[in-house]
């Protein structure tokens, strides 16, 4: 897939274990850091749409599962166009996730569910971006922010506790079917990049009810 932003164009790397167009020859440590960093093993760096800002949060174990999953992708030779950047990437800081979380951290069950959340990269879409960047800082959960794709155009909702404009009059269970199932809670299904159904159906209870004890913590914005 290619994304054209105003300041890069890429597309979708091979990221099999293919030695010359995938990761195959990268190091452990290197993948870590395009993770965690943004940063390929040649030193060059990668667009932001690698949402490597929100997974600073990684645990070590966690981090080290990752790489250990894609070093199971079988080779595939396929060598994808370079990037092309047309003006300086925007920097994303992700508040209260700039460093690794430790698995103590993570028994606090709203510090779990922001773990969760960053893993899911979920506020990189539901909070407003001013000339093509992230305010995760003054407009965190608000949405507004217009995404374009094969599925059309959508502008992604508010998910903060706003009773009006938000999803404070949701139910915890409402909560929980738009994420396992897509469907909101007027019954509309949910459009391609929120359809993650598939991704969100695999959590566990107490994962899933952490995540959605975190939802309930953002601040109240019209």
């Amino acid at each position: 897939m290619t994304w054209d932003e105003p300041s890069y164009r890429v597309k979708g790397p091979n990221i099999t274990q293919d030695r010359e167009s995938g990761i195959g020859a990268w190091t452990d440590a290197e993948i870590a850091r395009a993770l965690t960093e943004g940063m390929r093993a040649d030193g060059t760096p990668l667009a932001p749409i690698m949402p490597f800002a929100f997974y600073r949060v990684l645990t070590e174990s966690d981090l080290k599962a990752i790489v250990a999953y894609l070093r199971t992708i079988p080779p595939i030779n396929n060598r994808s166009e370079p990037s092309e950047y047309k003006a300086e990437l925007p920097v994303i800081d992700v508040p209260g996730g700039e460093e690794p979380f430790s698995e103590a951290e993570l028994d606090d069950s709203i510090t779990r569910g922001f773990y969760l959340a960053s893993l899911a990269h979920c506020m990189e879409c539901h909070a407003q971006r001013a000339d093509g960047k992230h305010d995760l800082e003054g407009h965190l959960g608000k949405g507004g922010h217009v995404i374009k794709g094969p599925w059309g155009s959508v502008i992604t909702p508010n998910i903060t506790s706003h009773h009006i404009a938000g999803i404070g009059e949701w139910t915890d269970a409402e909560i929980k079917k738009a994420l396992t199932e897509g469907i909101g809670r007027d019954g509309r299904t949910f459009k391609v990049p929120m359809a993650r159904a598939n991704y969100f159906s695999r959590m566990t209870d107490t994962d899933l009810g952490a995540l959605v004890a975190y939802i309930r913590s953002l601040p109240p914005l019209e």
